[in-house]
């Protein structure tokens, strides 16, 4: 009975490790004022956003659609969650969004650009 709940557990576990491996790699694009933006996405969940952000730990719910997408990091001591959205539209390129200052996870992607919130469309490099 053991033997069978560690290989579900396993399949699991690498069914969310291989989706969650989609998005690892170096994308590039512009954010809505047409600044350079970039993240680089790693296996360890770690997100670097140049430039000029703190490093994150992401995650991503496949589940859902369009996919959600959070990042977290401590700055001065206090925990800082930031919801977003991704989708992927191409093997290489994503579109994602993130929201500044929500409690909770928006459902769609916002058709016009608000002020805390960007659409990015980045190319993996």
């Amino acid at each position: 009975m053991m033997k069978k709940i560690f290989v579900i557990l396993f399949i699991l576990t690498g069914i969310s490790a291989f989706s969650q491996s989609k998005i690892v790699g170096k994308w590039a694009g512009k954010d809505k004022n047409g600044l350079p933006t970039e993240y680089e996405f790693t296996q360890d969940n770690k997100v670097k956003i140049l430039p000029d952000f703190p490093e994150f730990t992401y995650t991503v719910d496949n589940d859902k659609n369009p996919k959600w997408i959070d990042l977290v990091t401590t700055v001065d001591g206090t925990e800082m969650k930031v919801y977003g959205l991704v989708e992927f539209t191409s093997d290489s390129e994503i579109k994602l969004e993130f929201f500044f200052n929500h409690d909770k996870h928006p459902e769609n992607f916002t058709e016009e650009k608000g002020e805390h919130t960007d659409i990015f469309i980045l190319k993996k490099q």
